[in-house]
């Protein structure tokens, strides 16, 4: 079992709390904030859409794009279109906080727009995963089912 990558978010979380280094924790929030996300959802892909990374720097467009696929190919995945919606505006937000000498706009905002983000890509990421797991469960029952009654 690998890393729990939402602890990357609760760090997030606690960062944009802190009183001291105000702006340094905004920044590594936000940063934060989109890696729980970008690693979750990469990790979420290679075992449920056989997404492979090249483990660069490239695989943050490559993953964004591989789900905007995913969802034209099958209209059931159009959730992925969101999610990597979602991804490129945290993308950006962390570009900005991690690259940027000053950051343009309501700081407070940005950090929690950012922390919002990511734990709607959790939320969804997480009832698609307990409604698949169902579905597999409630195939077992059937399977069992119709096994016992030939």
């Amino acid at each position: 079992m690998g890393y729990e990558w939402k602890e990357f978010l609760e760090l997030a979380c606690f960062l944009a709390e802190n009183k001291e280094y105000i702006e340094a924790s905004k920044r590594s929030a936000v940063s934060r904030a989109y890696y729980s996300t970008f690693c979750y959802v990469r990790n979420y892909a290679k075992e449920n859409f056989g997404f492979n990374p090249k483990n660069t720097a490239e695989d943050h467009r490559y993953l964004r794009e591989y789900l905007r696929s995913i969802a034209r190919k099958n209209k059931k995945y159009k959730k992925w279109t969101e999610i990597a919606t979602y991804l490129d505006k945290l993308r950006e937000e962390r570009n900005n906080c991690d690259y940027s000498d000053t950051i343009i706009g309501d700081f407070d905002e940005i950090v929690r727009e950012a922390i919002d983000c990511a734990k709607k890509i959790f939320k969804e990421i997480e009832s698609e995963n307990w409604n698949f797991n169902n579905f597999l469960q409630f195939k077992k029952l059937i399977k069992r089912a119709f096994s016992s009654t030939a």
